[in-house]
């Protein structure tokens, strides 16, 4: 049997995306360009995911959860960057 997940190894960033989505590939190319690790949730690949993502009141795809703060109408680069940089990530 599989050993419980304890959210140990989990990184700390979750990025909702879905397929045909440049906003998510944006912004998971930035964050893997920088190094910083980060959970990616597809909200097409998978129904509970979906759920989740709905019952989170997330309409629009991609939504970045950096610790202290959640980007559910992403716009920008910039944007993240300053999510990032006051959660200490950059």
């Amino acid at each position: 049997s599989k050993p419980m997940d304890t959210n140990t190894n989990r990184p700390p960033i979750v990025v909702y995306s879905g397929p045909l989505c440049s906003g998510c590939d944006e912004v998971k190319g930035y964050l893997t360009e920088h190094g910083i690790a980060f959970e990616e949730r597809n909200i097409r690949a998978n129904i509970e995911t979906m759920i989740e993502f709905r019952r989170k009141g997330y309409e629009i795809l991609p939504v970045i959860e950096v610790p202290g703060q959640t980007i559910a109408e992403y716009e920008s680069l910039a944007q993240l960057e300053s999510a990032l940089r006051a959660a200490g990530y950059l």
